[in-house]
């Protein structure tokens, strides 16, 4: 008796496990927010009654409401978008939209514009997702340096709540050059419902593995409905965090914004002639000038680098010659100790 329970309760898992595989494989290619899969569970006039799912899904989010093909509604074409004839689709009260803005000024004052741009997204309730400032000023540190170009950059991410998105663009325009701004709206409705149907029937399906599990007896059975509940747990924690991601996207515009700074454009009236014989001439001699001050300074520090190399070469020189000529010394006095023991014969 006890295999043959055991025999069931195996094949029942088998049959949840696939008609689970089969809905959600459905769920992700369809286009529809809630397709009839989620009723091929069986669980949903049992858990959700069709009435009772329709006002449950309408009230969620506030405006947005599921109702499967069949159903009785009352909701007209002009509340949808969507005519009479669609009535195998699912209809769309509420859509979840995803802001993103990318921005490129120009300013004359960058510490002004960056400071109001700083304003603005405190005064929104925004947040600095990323930020990058860069200043390819050359020679910024020789004393006669004068600054001719703009040289200051700064790119911001900003994370703005949707609510406020069209305030924080209006607030940063008119008082700085804009020359290119691009705004982009993506519609991410169908993922988002699809996602949450199917956060739906994974927790529906947990819930029925972990009484399944409470009530078996076998540990064969125990560790198959193990091995497919840590499954479907895998697969809703990561739909919840898809889902949370969403939410936080839709909650929270996103703006790229890219200042550059600039220098005011003053143009002579009356031409000045440059770069005349006498104008080479002297700029010549005060960089041969400039030169030859340098090349002194040069070898002063290198003379002065060498003094502590030079002292030792100097020492070292200086013993090796003393030995040498103490060696010298000794060998002379040799020989001539060896001439006069043994003199020369004629």
């Amino acid at each position: 008796m006890k295999k043959r329970k055991g025999l069931l309760s195996v094949l029942c898992i088998l049959a949840i496990s696939l008609t689970a595989c089969g809905s959600a494989s459905k769920m992700e290619s369809s286009d529809m927010a809630v397709n009839d899969s989620y009723y091929d569970y069986g669980y949903a006039e049992e858990y959700y009654p069709e009435a009772d799912y329709v006002e449950e899904k309408a009230t969620e989010d506030g405006a947005y409401g599921v109702l499967a093909s069949g159903s009785s509604s009352n909701t007209s074409s002009k509340e949808t978008g969507q005519t009479g004839a669609d009535t195998d689709t699912t209809v769309i009260n509420g859509e979840k939209l995803v802001y993103t803005c990318n921005i490129v000024m120009e300013t004359l004052n960058y510490d002004q514009c960056i400071t109001r741009l700083r304003e603005n997204i405190e005064k929104y309730d925004g947040f600095v997702e990323s930020e990058n400032e860069t200043d390819d000023a050359g020679r910024w540190y020789y004393e006669n340096y004068k600054k001719t170009s703009g040289t200051k950059h700064m790119s911001l991410t900003v994370r703005i709540p949707t609510q406020y998105y069209n305030d924080f663009l209006s607030g940063i325009e008119g008082q700085d050059k804009i020359t290119s701004k691009r705004s982009y709206v993506d519609n991410i409705s169908r993922q988002y419902y699809d996602t949450s149907a199917r956060i739906e029937a994974l927790e529906i399906q947990q819930d029925r593995l972990l009484d399944m599990l409470a009530a078996a007896t076998e540990i064969e059975d125990m560790i198959t409905i193990e091995s497919r509940l840590s499954e479907v747990q895998y697969q809703l924690n990561s739909a919840k965090t898809s889902l949370a991601s969403m939410d936080a996207d839709v909650a929270f515009s996103t703006i790229t914004v890219n200042v550059s700074e600039v220098m005011e454009y003053t143009p002579q009236t009356e031409p000045v002639k440059s770069n005349t014989f006498m104008d080479r001439l002297k700029n010549t001699l005060s960089e041969t000038w400039d030169f030859f001050w340098e090349m002194l300074e040069v070898l002063l520090f290198a003379v002065i680098r060498l003094i502590p190399i030079a002292l030792v070469v100097g020492v070292v020189v200086l013993v090796v010659g003393l030995i040498f000529k103490a060696n010298k010394k000794k060998m002379m006095k040799k020989a001539a100790a060896q001439q006069v023991a043994n003199p020369p014969q004629n």
